[in-house]
């Protein structure tokens, strides 16, 4: 119910409706099955698509095809933007939380969209104590090097995402939380400024 309408605003106002580029980052590679179900809702918008899925499990290796998806193992989400660009549509699962600075990785998933392309990350959000349980739990997060910018702990809330996200170029359309642990944004890539002569020289 959350992801279909996310799903159908994204496909039908991308930049290139007819044929989608559709990236996907997942943490580890148990979640496919989540990313094949995503791929069958692309399709029956869009039936012309290619899609892309890095893994962020610390085993590197790419060029593999799983059914119709491409698919390329990194250690870390920077690491996987070298094999995406000008996407029409990003997906981030569960990555950007385990990242060890949250601003930087947003803006490296905006580097792998064209302009007026979309994102739909997927992320916990601090609203109860249970994401926090479960992130502390896990053994797959880095170590935090922004702590000052997330509102609980390891962890942030909606007002920080938000917040987060339009400081990397990328405006929240929709936001809609699970009520338990995530809260899914449906994000559009919007065009930097351009510096001014004070910007440059300060």
């Amino acid at each position: 119910r959350i992801l279909v309408p996310c799903l159908c605003t994204a496909a039908e106002n991308s930049p290139n409706v007819s044929s989608l580029k559709v990236a996907t980052f997942v943490s580890h590679e148990d979640m496919l099955p989540c990313i094949r179900t995503i791929a069958a809702l692309i399709e029956s918008i869009c039936p012309e698509m290619e899609l892309s899925c890095i893994v962020l499990d610390g085993a590197r290796g790419g060029g593999q095809k799983n059914g119709n998806i491409h698919l390329t193992h990194v250690a870390q989400l920077g690491e996987g933007s070298q094999f995406i660009e000008d996407a029409d549509l990003v997906i981030s699962v569960n990555c950007v939380t385990r990242q060890s600075s949250i601003g930087e990785s947003l803006s490296v998933l905006r580097s792998c969209m064209k302009e007026g392309a979309f994102l739909l990350l997927l992320e916990p959000s601090c609203t109860l104590l249970i994401p926090l349980v479960l992130f502390l739990f896990d053994g797959q997060q880095c170590p935090v090097y922004d702590g000052q910018q997330r509102a609980c702990g390891p962890l942030c809330d909606d007002m920080a995402w938000v917040k987060q996200l339009a400081n990397a170029g990328l405006e929240t359309v929709s936001q809609k939380s699970d009520n338990f642990v995530f809260t899914l944004y449906l994000c559009k890539k919007i065009q930097s400024n351009p510096k001014t002569l004070q910007d440059i020289y300060s």
